[in-house]
């Protein structure tokens, strides 16, 4: 794929998964309402985290900038925002409400939710945390 192209690719995945990623989407739970966007965009992530670019960050005591990780960053939490949309949409439809879910829909969340979890970058996981942004995975 062209550079150009890709940048435009990874500006518009960025653009729509970024309102899709909004951290309001998880208040729903507070007040008990479906979530504003049920479904992520049509537009799939992109497979290279690369392609995402990088954000480094320069402390003052470090002699080199460190790399946020940015890209995976954007891609766990955009597939754990699906999954809580998806959970809170399925408790907050004002259609199905009424309706307690079920024990077995409930295990498919946990496990959705494990899958998710011990599928994290090496550089997310809970021995190996170094900035304050990777403790927002956890």
């Amino acid at each position: 794929m062209g550079s150009v192209l890709l940048a435009r690719v990874s500006t518009s995945i960025l653009q729509s998964m970024s309102l899709f990623d909004d951290p309001s989407s998880v208040c729903c739970f507070h007040f008990d309402k479906p979530p504003l966007l049920t479904k992520p965009p049509e537009l799939p992530l992109l497979d290279d985290v690369a392609d995402y670019g990088e954000i480094w960050i320069k402390y003052p005591l470090e002699a080199n900038p460190l790399p946020l990780q940015y890209g995976h960053i954007f891609k766990v939490m955009v597939e754990f925002r699906t999954i809580v949309t998806d959970l809170g949409y399925r408790l907050f439809d004002p259609l199905r409400s009424k309706e307690r879910i079920s024990f077995q829909e409930a295990m498919e969340y946990h496990s959705k939710l494990q899958r998710w979890y011990e599928s994290l970058p090496d550089p997310f996981t809970a021995q190996k945390l170094v900035l304050p942004i990777h403790f927002l995975l956890q």
